[in-house]
């Protein structure tokens, strides 16, 4: 049995002095090494070069407030220092005209930029979705409204023009800063879900996951699909379509996308695209907000269940 000695002061056993298991401490620093392992071979998966189009378009105010009507394509993108969103590609009776969208950094601010013949024409306001009232169990819910997209195009080239003092106005009018909330409780749980994180990653698998991505957005990049070519020529890029509308006066749109990214959540819009063809040859090019992702849906869906 143990005992103090006399004149000393009682003192835990040296077995006793730490209380954690020593499995504990093993397993401790086993974790601590392999979340070391899997964030070092996370790292290297993540060499995979950059996409090969660019999905962001934010741009900063001050690189806005340089763009002059007449500017070609080219000379845009030097002074955005990016492409823009593909919004559509047209032929008109003056020629063609080309939609791209630029996003104002540090707001949600979006401006559409259109090209006649390459050169810059206009800037503008994204149209407004015209939206309806719908029945949804015991309440309504706004649902926005498929627009013909010949009515968009128009629209659009109608839209008031924003380059020059409108512009400036805009992009000078300082934008009042928001203190975001912070939640104690959420930060601690975001601190160990990082930490903890790389246990559960795959890195092959995200690498494999990347790489798929990037050739899904160079295969279905709107800018390599010209006005002009017949059905044959865009196919022999982007495959069969996934479905074929006839729209009446001798045109029919042809819809080319991943299956994979059919339904809402998946970054859709940067994988699908819809061509028009008139008399053998394409006509129009639309992507992002002038494609109806509801009929997109529908596709998803069905394909889901066969």
């Amino acid at each position: 049995m143990w005992m103090a000695k006399e004149g000393a002061s009682p003192s835990l056993p040296m077995n006793n002095r730490f209380p954690i298991p020593l499995s504990a401490v093993v397993l401790l620093l086993l974790t601590g090494f392999s979340i070391a392992g899997q964030d070092k071979a996370y790292q290297s998966a993540r060499s995979e070069p950059e996409p090969v189009r660019e999905t962001s378009c934010t741009v900063t105010s001050q690189s806005l407030l340089t763009l002059e009507r007449g500017m070609d394509e080219a000379e845009v993108e030097g002074k955005l220092g990016k492409r823009g969103k593909h919004q559509f590609t047209a032929q008109i009776p003056d020629g063609t005209a080309r939609c791209v969208e630029y996003r104002r950094d540090g707001i949600s601010g979006r401006y559409w930029l259109v090209f006649t013949n390459g050169c810059l024409a206009r800037v503008c306001h994204p149209l407004q979705r015209r939206m309806r009232q719908e029945k949804y169990g015991d309440s309504w819910c706004a649902r926005s409204v498929s627009e013909d997209p010949e009515r968009q195009i128009q629209r659009v080239l109608e839209a008031p023009d924003l380059l020059g003092d409108s512009l400036q106005k805009e992009l000078e009018t300082p934008i009042a800063a928001t203190k975001p909330s912070v939640d104690p409780g959420l930060t601690v749980v975001a601190a160990v879900t990082k930490f903890l994180s790389p246990l559960f990653r795959n890195p092959i698998a995200e690498k494999r996951q990347a790489r798929e991505w990037n050739r899904l957005l160079a295969l279905y990049d709107p800018f390599a699909v010209s006005l002009g070519q017949t059905p044959g020529d865009v196919e022999s890029r982007l495959g069969t379509p996934c479905f074929i509308e006839d729209m009446g006066e001798g045109k029919e749109a042809r819809g080319y996308g991943s299956m994979k990214h059919a339904l809402p959540g998946s970054e859709r819009e940067f994988v699908w695209l819809v061509v028009v063809y008139a008399e053998g040859k394409s006509l129009r090019v639309f992507s992002s907000d002038f494609i109806d992702f509801d009929k997109i849906s529908l596709i998803g869906f069905e394909n889901e269940w066969k």
